[in-house]
């Protein structure tokens, strides 16, 4: 890849390794606000990309001229001077902007190492974005790439032993910090990727006739109860039936909180609370109430995952190879019109001497994928590819 080819490639955003929660809230985008970059701030025939978003990043991947412009739009937006938005924020270009792609997506940048969710919200966000239409081929075969490594870490390496994501540290706090776990009546809020991540989890250690969720979407909420058992709470009532309940687990993004600090301080239950939303939807502990947003209920976690740690070389590993085949790949499309060239010629020359013409397509073919197998072998050919034909055909 040229230096030109290679600067284009780049990646910024916010993200748990500079930026607590309360600071990672006010970098979030809801999913209106990336439509609006999508169809007004990503210059037509310019950058194309997607845009990220999970309780633990806010992150977008681009490939095209001008990344910058959309970043200094994005500090902007946020109310912040560039100096003020530098001191929270990351940016790669290049070869460090596809590394950090595959890391992320290897669970290797995640807050909880080798928590495998991300991989799914990826190819989510991916997908509204080629909806939009600002995905192209190279971002969809480097997202293609990515999928295929962390598949492999997830095969070939302990990386991922055990299971600690958000949502399962989210069940062990509650099984720790409840005093009758089993029996204790809980109410679970959203029924998004997260929500439902809870209640499979905890279903696996409690019975679902204590388990209770509310959704904006009672339609939803049904046909969740219908399949797992568990029992439904009218979203619009979920606040009168609080005090019947030990513990409340938020996975409903607001744009504003559901519960504020003084609603918090006056109920009479429940004393525990988890907010697994981002932006935060909960307010903060008062008296004698508990309330876990998602740093502190990460954290939980991360002191029992020493044996998956040992594995990130591996997980390393893996990737670097991944990246290699990815610059492979690309050096071969970057050739393509090069070898096609070549293999018009060898048609033109042999159809002269009256071969016939489906002997020299497939002799042609036969040639092209040869010199896409050398170009990835070694992409220094590209260049004498380039000057061959040059040189030699006219």
């Amino acid at each position: 890849m040229t230096s030109t080819e290679s600067y284009h490639w780049y990646a910024f955003g916010v993200s748990h390794k500079k930026a607590d929660f309360r600071l990672r809230t006010k970098f979030s985008l809801s999913q209106e606000e990336i439509i609006h970059y999508y169809e007004d701030v990503f210059i037509p025939g310019s950058c194309k990309g997607f845009i990220l978003t999970t309780c633990n990043r806010t992150s977008f991947f681009l490939r095209g001229p001008h990344p910058k412009t959309i970043e200094a739009y994005f500090a902007s937006q946020k109310a912040l001077s560039m100096e003020e938005y530098a001191a929270v924020s990351y940016h790669f270009e290049g070869r460090e902007a596809i590394q950090h792609f595959f890391e992320v997506a290897a669970g290797l940048d995640s807050q909880i190492p080798g928590d495998f969710e991300i991989i799914g919200q990826m190819k989510k966000a991916t997908c509204l974005a080629k909806t939009h239409g600002v995905l192209n081929g190279e971002i969809e075969k480097l997202m293609n790439a990515a999928t295929y490594a962390s598949r492999r870490i997830k095969n070939e390496t302990d990386f991922s032993s055990g299971t600690s994501s958000v949502s399962y540290a989210a069940v062990r706090l509650l099984k720790d910090e409840l005093a009758d776990f089993k029996r204790s009546k809980l109410l679970i809020l959203g029924l998004g990727d997260i929500g439902r991540q809870v209640i499979e989890n905890l279903l696996k250690h409690k019975a679902a006739e204590t388990i209770w969720v509310a959704n904006r979407s009672e339609e939803k909420s049904l046909l969740f109860a219908r399949e797992y058992g568990v029992r439904v709470l009218a979203f619009d009532s979920w606040k009168f039936a609080l005090a019947d309940f030990d513990a409340l687990v938020n996975a409903a993004s607001s744009p504003g909180l559901l519960l504020d600090d003084e609603e918090i301080e006056k109920t009479s239950a429940p004393a525990l609370f988890l907010d697994l939303a981002m932006p935060a939807a909960l307010g903060n502990a008062r008296g004698n109430k508990r309330v876990f947003h998602v740093d502190e209920i990460s954290a939980y976690v991360l002191g029992n995952i020493s044996k998956r740690c040992k594995e990130i070389p591996k997980a390393q590993g893996i990737v670097a190879e991944e990246i290699n085949e990815f610059y492979a790949w690309q050096t071969a499309r970057l050739a393509s019109p090069y070898v096609n060239a070549i293999g018009a010629e060898f048609e033109r020359r042999h159809s002269d001497k009256q071969l016939v013409n489906s002997a020299s397509f497939y002799q042609r073919k036969r040639l092209e994928a040869r010199l896409f197998q050398s170009i990835k072998e070694d992409p220094q050919k590209l260049s004498w590819l380039k000057l061959w034909i040059t040189n030699s055909v006219a």
